[in-house]
């Protein structure tokens, strides 16, 4: 669990800048972990490791100051989508895990350009 911010930035360049004729196709499948045995041949990667233990190793977070290069606002029907606590929360089922407080010597400011 935990929550991520996304931003897409408005495009600084004009549309003639882009070829618009050169693209392609991607495909991607998410499966589980039987079915990513089964299809790769390879066990799946080892799960990720948890916000707590992260943490405590020290290793650094990051928040991104980008409030100057705007945001396009979600397409309408994305407007609807609700994170799995949300849905939870609608459900009656109560919140599971703990808060996490992260020192603010861990957390690195960045800017765009860095």
């Amino acid at each position: 669990g935990g929550s991520m911010r996304q931003k897409i930035y408005p495009d600084p360049h004009p549309q003639g800048v882009w070829d618009a004729s050169n693209y392609g196709y991607i495909f991607i499948h998410i499966v589980n972990s039987e079915m990513y045995r089964e299809i790769t041949g390879l066990d799946p990667p080892a799960t990720p490791i948890e916000a707590k233990t992260y943490t405590a190793c020290g290793l650094p977070w990051f928040d991104l100051y980008d409030e100057e290069l705007g945001d396009v606002p979600a397409a309408e029907i994305l407007e609807e989508v609700k994170s799995i606590a949300g849905q939870d929360k609608e459900k009656g089922i109560a919140a599971t895990g703990e808060s996490l407080t992260i020192p603010e010597t861990q957390i690195r400011k960045l800017r765009p350009e860095d």
